[in-house]
């Protein structure tokens, strides 16, 4: 049997954290080090022990490693539920730039939008305009306003999520504006592969088949820049009717077919 844990390198994790491990190789990992202990609480998230979140927050506080403490921010992101959101918000200003933009990116994918004002407060504190864009681009993931690049009206932008905010469902997750679940990002998918197979593109997205990866436990099996085939259509298709069969409730937040609590 391979050895899941030696093929899988959770450093360069592409649109997954990796198959979940068979108990023996559960068992054997150590957390003997930064990487040892990201591996350690990655796969005890894998299996839904949230328990550990607390030590992935010392994890980040605490790493040297700056390819550890990125997969951490991540993990921690997918992971978090809305009241956990302030501990990485609040991390902002100690965080290198990289580790803030990691943040930034990472931000729609905690699902909550409880990152919206943070995110507002830091395009106040940064004027690069690269940067004003990530952000701005983040907070259009959480909830969509059209964000096509350039400079925006800062408070008709913060009255529109005001509105927004006020027809939330409370504790509810969400994605693109709407109540957060994997059907609407098949769909997504779908309507991708398909025209990217018609017009002999390359996949356009990267965000929908790592969410869809991230929430089920099952890498996708296309990702962006690749370049789309029959075969490739064909394992789209498997893969959403799998999806499919599963147990969803919309507005929750999932991670590997767990629960987020």
């Amino acid at each position: 049997m391979r050895d899941k844990m030696q093929n899988f390198d959770i450093l360069h994790p592409g649109v997954w954290f990796g198959p979940e491990l068979e108990m023996q190789e559960s068992i054997r990992l150590k957390s003997v080090d930064e990487l040892g202990e990201l591996q350690f609480l990655c796969e005890h998230l894998k299996r839904g022990d949230f328990s550990v979140r607390s030590r992935l927050q010392k994890l980040i506080v605490s790493c040297r490693d700056a390819s550890v403490r990125k997969q951490a921010i991540r993990l921690y992101c997918y992971t978090a539920r809305h009241q956990d959101v302030a501990f990485v918000c609040n991390l902002l200003e100690e965080l290198d730039h990289d580790d803030m933009l990691t943040v930034v990116v990472t931000a729609p994918d905690t699902l909550s939008p409880e990152v919206v004002p943070y995110l507002f407060t830091l395009l106040g504190e940064y004027g690069e305009v690269s940067t004003s864009q990530d952000i701005l681009s983040s907070i259009d993931r959480v909830f969509p306003w059209g964000y096509v690049g350039g400079e925006v009206d800062l408070i008709g932008l913060s009255e529109k999520f005001s509105g927004f905010a006020k027809s939330l469902v409370t504790g509810a997750y969400y994605y693109e504006g709407a109540l957060a679940h994997p059907g609407l990002l098949c769909k997504t998918l779908i309507e991708a592969v398909a025209q990217s197979r018609h017009s002999k593109r390359k996949f356009p997205l990267a965000n929908a088949p790592t969410l869809l990866s991230v929430w089920s436990g099952e890498k996708c099996p296309v990702f962006y820049g690749q370049d789309v085939d029959d075969r490739c259509m064909q394992d789209v298709m498997g893969y959403v009717n799998r999806i499919a069969s599963l147990q969803w409730e919309a507005g929750r937040k999932y991670f590997y077919r767990h629960i987020v609590a």
